[in-house]
């Protein structure tokens, strides 16, 4: 029995090194796979802008707003990422575009990299926002501070 023992013992750091450097991998992995993605959305909007389409650099104030409020970038709000905090920003954006710019679903697609049909779900989400406003308190400060801007 002693004699598996230190081999048991060797096996087990060995497995253990090389539980951390997974974890690292993973780790780095997912930061550069984020980074790539905010990238691919720049040079989609940049694409975009050089095309001759409205981009989301024309709402300056907006974007500021919303940074200072809420810690979120253009990049960010852009990108495909789909965490609660960014859909509902990019819902609200849907919104106001749509309504107080009179923009078409396609364009305000156009302008976020989605599809027209995820601007009208975007846009009727914000709608029941409005009609139930004791639910949603926190989603109607984003439209307050998009609208204020």
């Amino acid at each position: 029995m002693k004699d598996y023992y230190p081999e048991y013992i060797k096996i087990k750091a060995k497995h253990s090194k090389l539980l951390k450097t997974h974890q690292s991998l993973i780790s780095r992995f997912q930061s550069e796979r984020l980074e790539y993605k905010k990238l691919i959305s720049q040079l989609s909007n940049e694409v975009r802008r050089c095309k001759g389409y409205k981009t989301y650099a024309d709402d300056d104030d907006i974007y500021e707003q919303l940074a200072q409020n809420f810690g979120v970038s253009r990049l960010e709000i852009h990108s495909p990422l789909r965490n609660r905090g960014l859909v509902n920003i990019r819902h609200a954006l849907f919104y106001h575009y749509r309504n107080n710019k009179n923009m078409t679903t396609t364009a305000i697609g156009e302008m976020f990299n989605r599809d027209h049909s995820s601007v009208i779900n975007g846009c009727n989400n914000v709608k029941s926002w409005i009609d139930h406003p004791k639910m949603y308190q926190n989603e109607l400060k984003i439209l307050k501070v998009i609208q204020t801007s």
